[in-house]
């Protein structure tokens, strides 16, 4: 049993493994881009580990992603790590801490991110001194249903498997009794108009050196132009991201990112809201930015609008909705860092700004 660095060559073996468990990858091209096109790797001086695989008889029987971030808190800037697509085979577990401990090892991070543990994970990276992301609004999702019929099909084929005559009349009467709270967002009215970017541009490098000042006490990912586009860059490609912004005096104030999520075992499509940025004088257009969301959403025929995260100020508009509120039965958001003074300031909950940008949700 052997542990060895990944190469590109080895996608086709990582990607069946990951599949094995339900963990999806990219195609071949879009997978090998997460580091090919990283900001930071583009730096030539970096010699970054793109992750590390368990061999056993010459075959790949585990693997760990490593992807490189970069976030800023009162101006400074901070280089991490995202552990990624962690997974061994059943017969191999008892050797999954070495990759752990090979992820550890690595040099040139200040902090590591971990954003989609399952329980087992969370235990595993727990004994190695990881933390929980102290915003425990993380866990609560809060859903705006736009198709009633698909939301309920999808639930009822995953819990139940089938659907016969008597989920049809729980469907009947569901829909009558939910009909108000389900389309209470349609009774608002947006009162500013967006614009819609393909993708960010050195408009929005602007707006961000605005937001590090004013929210210097947050730690953020780094939203310029060129960190946005490469961790958006698989879904611009497959035209599933949405990005909206406000603009006054020509000059972008705030913006919004929703992105296309699909779970093909239960035909759902749903819209996840991954970023919603505001300067402060402007919070109330967050309100008129989730209703865009929401409308553009519709028109492609999204079943379900998700909202992870946030801030209590953006969260207060989304409740104005009525959504639905899903609690995790557990934190997939962990964290760890090698830097005392960061790793103390982290420890607040009023430190982050936590949405699905963060760590590979969107990978």
């Amino acid at each position: 049993m052997i542990i060895r660095k990944v190469k590109f060559e080895d996608y086709s073996e990582i990607k069946s493994l990951a599949n094995k468990f339900n963990i999806s990858v990219y195609s071949k091209s879009n997978w090998e881009d997460i580091w090919k096109e990283n900001p930071r790797l583009k730096n030539k001086d970096i010699n970054w580990t793109i992750g590390w695989v368990l061999i056993n008889d010459e075959k790949i029987v585990g693997h760990l992603g490593n992807i490189p971030t970069q976030y800023f808190f009162n101006q400074k800037k901070y280089n991490g790590s995202i552990i990624s697509c962690w997974v061994v085979e059943p017969e191999y577990r008892l050797h999954s801490i070495r990759l752990i401990k090979e992820y550890h090892t690595q040099s040139g991070t200040d902090f590591f991110l971990a954003t989609t543990s399952n329980i087992k994970t969370v235990k595993a990276l727990q004994t190695f001194e990881w933390q929980k992301m102290p915003n425990k609004e993380y866990d609560n999702k809060l859903n705006i249903i736009l198709n009633f019929k698909k939301v309920y099909n999808s639930y009822i084929k995953k819990k139940f498997k089938k659907n016969n005559l008597l989920f049809k009349i729980i469907y009947n009467f569901l829909n009558l009794i939910l009909y108000t709270k389900i389309n209470t967002w349609k009774k608002f009215k947006k009162n500013k108009n967006f614009k819609i970017y393909k993708k960010f541009d050195k408009e929005f490098d602007k707006f961000w050196e605005k937001i590090k000042l004013e929210k210097n006490d947050k730690f953020l990912f780094n939203r310029s132009s060129e960190w946005i586009n490469w961790h958006l860059n698989n879904k611009i490609i497959e035209n599933e991201s949405l990005i909206l912004a406000i603009k006054e005096n020509n000059q972008i104030i705030g913006y919004a990112i929703c992105i296309n999520k699909y779970d093909s075992s239960v035909n759902m499509k749903k819209a996840v809201l991954i970023d919603l940025m505001l300067l402060k004088k402007n919070e109330q257009s967050a309100f008129d930015l989730i209703l865009s969301c929401l409308n553009e959403s519709l028109k492609t025929d999204c079943h379900l609008f998700q909202m992870v995260g946030f801030d209590y100020e953006k969260r207060k508009y989304m409740h104005k909705l009525k959504p639905f509120i899903r609690k995790n039965k557990f934190s997939p958001y962990l964290f760890k860092s090698k830097n005392l003074e960061l790793s103390d300031f982290l420890k607040n909950k009023n430190s982050w700004y936590p949405s699905e940008l963060d760590g590979d949700s969107i990978f």
